[in-house]
């Protein structure tokens, strides 16, 4: 006998009406038996149907009841080159375009990235970072920028010792990230100086020192060896 489930509907109908229009003799019972029992069957794989159907509602609201686990993307690794300057790209194109024309437009991009700039200062910024820990620095991470002077061209961006390392944040791009100047505030520091009437043989004072910030506490800038040398002249600073 050929289960329900698979007799198209307007056979099953028309098997039922003809059935109707014939004498009844012991064929067409035998026949409207199995038209019977074929319902019966259709009616039991519709009541599972919906029983299974019922289950994956109640499983899909456990599910949904479940704390969601979130995966880190970086996870899943690809071989990206330079990725810090990578993803600075790309997150300019799209400031600049929007994503649509980024990522459907067919762009062709041209870069400044000198790979093999970008090999070296890599290698560098690990090798600086191994020389500190082997002196004792608690030091894990760097970053460098490399310019061409005359027209700001980024040849190489180190953004961190590696992209995929969580431990260190190494997605973060730390050569752009908003951070302390630090020394690089000194040219300005000596250019107002100058500008102010110093000279390069004057003398101060390279000795602990705090100012006063009020409400706040006293801000006291130290040395980043933590030592002071005392009178200076501006040209050994």
């Amino acid at each position: 006998m050929i289960p329900a489930a698979s007799i198209p509907r307007h056979s099953f109908f028309k098997s039922a009406i003809s059935s109707r229009s014939r004498p009844a003799s012991s064929n067409c019972r035998s026949r409207a038996a199995d038209i019977i029992w074929s319902v019966s069957a259709a009616i039991k794989s519709a009541n599972d149907a919906a029983t299974a159907i019922g289950e994956g509602i109640g499983g899909s609201e456990a599910a949904f009841a479940e704390p969601m686990q979130i995966h880190s993307s970086m996870l899943k690794r690809y071989d990206l080159v330079a990725p810090h300057f990578a993803v600075y790209v790309r997150k300019q194109l799209e400031d600049r375009y929007g994503s649509e024309v980024l990522y459907q437009g067919g762009l062709k991009v041209y870069t400044t990235i000198d790979l093999e700039i970008q090999r070296i200062a890599e290698e560098e910024a690990r090798a600086q970072v191994a020389k500190l820990k082997e002196q004792g620095e608690d030091v894990n991470n760097a970053a460098a920028v490399v310019m061409r002077a005359r027209t700001g061209e980024i040849l190489a961006m180190v953004g961190s010792l590696d992209y995929w390392n969580e431990e260190i944040d190494g997605n973060v791009n730390v050569a752009v990230a908003p951070r302390q100047p630090g020394s690089s505030f000194k040219p300005f520091s000596y250019v107002t100086a100058f500008h102010q009437g110093h000279t390069a043989a004057d003398m101060v004072m390279d000795v602990h020192s705090c100012f006063d910030d009020y409400p706040n506490p006293p801000y006291c800038p130290e040395n980043y060896d933590r030592e002071y040398l005392g009178p200076r002249h501006l040209t050994h600073l």
